[in-house]
């Protein structure tokens, strides 16, 4: 029809969806993915703990305080297997894929190994291909890829593999609360996702799609996140410490230094304070969007 203002929404159900589209509607449609919540959705109005907010989750129905996490979560991923995954006819042993989910859980922001994800799960490099599309089409995980000017190099290298909801990660790891998790050896793994997850959130809600990457170079030099403008870049190191320390600020500052298009630096802390240090935001994880450019 002609009417303006007319939107389609899809859930994991798009599988099923978009093969049945008898037009391409190329130029008259947008897609937009809607991800979980962010943070600042979740707690708009009420304090609430950073590592409280990555266990229990971002998914709008666990907005209700009186909704159980494991329950929606055993639920969530039990719907995911039995309706949309074996619909697709691609996962034969229901159990070997929850065997999976759990081991990509434990390697969240760590470089993808499929070789050694599939000898750890029992099944060929060829299932574990299909198996990761599979999460990454229904936007349960990101891949960031490394950052290099050699833009064919982006493409080969092996990328970084994070789910997108961190209480998901939780639940797959059989963290039950946020005391756990401070306490658990993957902490730092998990607060990144979360991090990584809310840029990835505050860029596609405006309809944006910048490139994400992360930078690791055979001198040592390390970045947990690089946001590429096009022109210049956005650099940020992740901790998930509650207190500043000056050497998290070394491996930013050794990368403006070396190159000169790294034009913002963002160190994001699990702290309550966001200011300005030595040409550098430091920025609170509840307040990430705030420091990120449009």
């Amino acid at each position: 029809t002609q009417i303006p203002g007319q939107f389609v929404l899809t859930g994991s159900n798009q599988f099923e969806f978009m093969p049945h589209l008898s037009q391409s509607l190329a130029g008259r449609t947008a897609l937009l993915k809607l991800l979980p919540f962010s943070y600042r959705e979740m707690a708009e109005g009420k304090e609430t703990e950073v590592l409280s907010a990555i266990q229990r989750g971002f998914y709008p129905a666990l907005l209700n305080p009186q909704l159980d996490t494991y329950a929606f979560y055993n639920s969530y991923i039990g719907t995911y297997l039995e309706r949309d995954i074996r619909s697709l006819a691609l996962v034969k042993d229901l159990s070997q894929f929850r065997i999976f989910l759990s081991l990509l859980a434990g390697r969240t922001g760590c470089e993808l190994n499929k070789n050694k994800l599939a000898a750890d799960t029992g099944v060929d490099v060829k299932t574990i291909t299909q198996w990761l599309s599979l999460l990454e089409t229904s936007s349960m995980i990101f891949y960031l890829r490394p950052w290099y000017k050699n833009w064919k190099k982006r493409i080969v290298k092996s990328p970084k593999v994070y789910f997108i909801d961190t209480g998901l990660i939780c639940h797959l790891l059989g963290i039950q609360d946020s005391e756990t998790l401070a306490n658990h050896p993957l902490r730092g793994e998990i607060f990144e996702a979360y991090v990584v997850s809310e840029v990835l959130k505050h860029y596609q809600n405006k309809g944006m799609n910048p490139g994400l990457y992360f930078l690791k170079e055979r001198t040592g030099l390390e970045l947990d996140l690089i946001v590429d403008h096009g022109i210049n870049q956005t650099i940020m190191e992740i901790k998930s410490g509650t207190t500043l320390h000056q050497s998290w600020l070394s491996g930013l500052s050794s990368a403006q230094r070396a190159n000169a298009d790294f034009k913002m630096a963002m160190l994001v802390y699990n702290g309550k304070e966001s200011y300005p240090l030595n040409g550098i935001k430091v920025t609170s994880a509840t307040e990430i969007n705030s420091g990120l450019e449009i």
